[in-house]
């Protein structure tokens, strides 16, 4: 499996215009936001920006021209007792498609590895919800690659 390595975040970062005074000022920002955001939980297994932090990547993007549609997509997150957010997702999905990052052996179904994973601790009761949230937002972005002329 490829390492995440920091000085390509770093350069992606740079890329779009963040600076690191700018992440210190979402952090401390976004304290209020984490802490609702931790009252209300999301409803799925993922990775999601705070309603701030959310924003501050969309006018980063808006401002320098550059989108990183491609690693944190908009998306309505489901959430426990609040109707869907839309925030910004990490699209771990596209792991599965990606060379020398895919869980995959040679000729294995994306989609299938995914429910297998899912599927490999079991499923504890009062939760399915959040099982079944993660495989559409799974679907979500696949189709949303393919939508784009990627196989």
């Amino acid at each position: 499996m490829a390492k995440l390595q920091g000085h390509k975040i770093r350069e992606r970062r740079e890329e779009l215009g963040i600076t690191q005074e700018d992440l210190a000022k979402s952090v401390k920002m976004s304290v209020s936001s984490i802490n609702r955001f931790e009252r209300n939980q999301a409803d799925w297994i993922g990775i999601a920006a705070t309603p701030q932090a959310s924003l501050l990547i969309r006018s980063h993007e808006q401002q320098n021209g550059k989108d990183i549609q491609n690693v944190m997509i908009d998306y309505p997150v489901p959430m426990k007792d609040l109707a869907p957010i839309t925030l910004r997702a990490v699209n771990w999905p596209k792991g599965f498609y990606v060379k020398g990052v895919r869980p995959l052996k040679e000729g294995e179904d994306a989609r299938a590895k995914c429910l297998a994973l899912l599927a490999r601790s079991g499923v504890p009761k009062g939760t399915e919800a959040k099982y079944f949230n993660t495989v559409t937002f799974f679907d979500f972005c696949v189709e949303r690659w393919k939508s784009r002329g990627r196989k």
